[in-house]
């Protein structure tokens, strides 16, 4: 069936014909005999048949199927088969003259090397092999070459690809819909009809709630993170069971995350009940995590504005103060050693300011001077309460959305989160 293929005409070619590049090293690894297999092989009387047989032989090994009748040997096989038999590589156009014989050698090769034929009974056993494997991943490719390589491992003749390929369609159709129950058998109706309405356009809205939900982050400012603390909170609403994603694969639920975030409504829309809510399960539990991260980035990003503005702001501040400080400075060394000179001298403390500077002129110094003066600390965080308003405008928001943990060294800041959010509640 044309709905059962999972690989192209060239992909076929790659699994079951032996390849024009094969190096040196896989003739020898794939092609050469046993002293054993050479002893039966020999058991032919005449030259071709043991050169066919031992070719038959070596088809079985790699690539793992039965030699056709009047099928051209690669060369470099051929004349690698050959040469441990000691025989002309050119007679093997006698042995294809009679389908008997090749029929009774492919046979005697089954009954002595133990090879056998793929029938119902190892559909089976292959079907409930590759179930794991196609959890894991739906790639064509990737299954159709397992059930190779492990046909090869076990010595099963490995039938037509048509066959291998509707094998692995039907693990992979069967894969599918096991991960899909297990995404979606939490889903309550309300919930199942909730996901459905996030593909309709509403009247009231210009967008699907799904494209809604997908717009990106844009630039770390106040109005942006409260729109993303929006739509997070939207999806929370859903109450989706978030530990069904522990149960699926995660190769599975990458794919069915990419379906989510790159499908449009329209195509989501059309896909059976199952699968579309398993995709729109997988996509909004694990975009409300994607979420989180951009919240908490866009405000390690305002936050690192800030103390780069209020570090600016110190340093210009300084800068600009810096002639005026300078001045103060060697005005009130003059003094200090007018102070000195009359102690030594037993001088009136006030006469030796006065002589410096007139008293009213001392006065008003100090009061420039403690405009002038910074904090004990002398660190531009003072700055930050300048910016109270704009952090006001999401940090409330970013409190109550989130909830915070820490390690026991950190308890003191959990602490004083806590007082604020309960302040931010109780309007204080």
């Amino acid at each position: 069936m044309a709905t059962r293929e999972l690989l192209s005409p060239t992909q076929r070619l790659q699994f079951t014909e032996i390849p024009d590049s094969i190096t040196t090293r896989d003739i020898a690894r794939y092609y050469t005999f046993s002293n054993d297999e050479l002893k039966v092989i020999k058991e032919r009387r005449r030259p071709h048949n043991r050169l066919g047989f031992a070719v038959q032989l070596s088809y079985l090994r790699f690539p793992g199927r039965v030699w056709s009748l009047g099928e051209i040997v690669p060369e470099s096989v051929l004349f690698y088969i050959a040469s441990q038999l000691k025989l002309d590589p050119t007679i093997i156009t006698e042995y294809s003259q009679r389908d008997t014989t090749r029929r009774e050698h492919l046979a005697e090769i089954q009954n002595n090397f133990g090879f056998h034929t793929f029938n119902t009974s190892t559909y089976k056993q292959f079907s409930k092999w590759l179930l794991p494997f196609a959890i894991s991943s739906d790639k064509g490719m990737a299954l159709v070459g397992a059930l190779i390589d492990e046909m090869r491992l076990r010595q099963i003749i490995i039938p037509a690809i048509s066959t291998i390929e509707r094998l692995a369609w039907e693990v992979r159709h069967r894969a599918q819909k096991l991960v899909c129950l297990e995404l979606t058998k939490s889903l309550t109706t309300l919930q199942k009809t909730t996901l459905d309405k996030l593909l309709i356009v509403e009247p009231d809205k210009k967008l699907t709630d799904l494209i809604w939900l997908r717009q990106p982050p844009g630039q770390a400012n106040p109005r942006n993170f409260l729109k993303v603390v929006e739509r997070l909170e939207f999806i929370r609403h859903l109450n989706l069971d978030s530990g069904c994603l522990k149960r699926v694969h995660q190769n599975r639920l990458l794919q069915f995350t990419r379906t989510g975030a790159k499908s449009t409504p329209a195509h989501l829309s059309r896909l059976d009940e199952l699968r579309r809510y398993a995709i729109l399960v997988a996509f909004l539990i694990e975009w409300s995590a994607s979420l989180v991260d951009y919240a908490i980035e866009m405000h390690d990003k305002m936050m690192g504005k800030l103390f780069n503005k209020s570090e600016h702001q110190h340093g210009d501040k300084f800068q600009h103060d810096g002639k005026a400080i300078n001045e103060k400075v060697r005005l009130y060394a003059q003094v200090g050693k007018a102070l000195i000179a009359a102690r030594d001298q037993s001088i009136d403390a006030y006469e030796a300011i006065e002589s410096v500077l007139n008293w009213e002129k001392f006065i008003s110094s100090v009061a420039e001077a403690e405009k002038l003066a910074r904090p004990a600390d002398f660190d531009y965080l003072e700055l930050l309460d300048n910016r109270y308003s704009q952090l006001r405008r999401y940090t409330p928001k970013l409190l109550s959305a989130f909830e915070f943990k820490a390690t026991g060294a950190s308890l003191p800041i959990l602490k004083a989160l806590s007082v604020i959010k309960e302040l931010n509640i109780s309007g204080g």
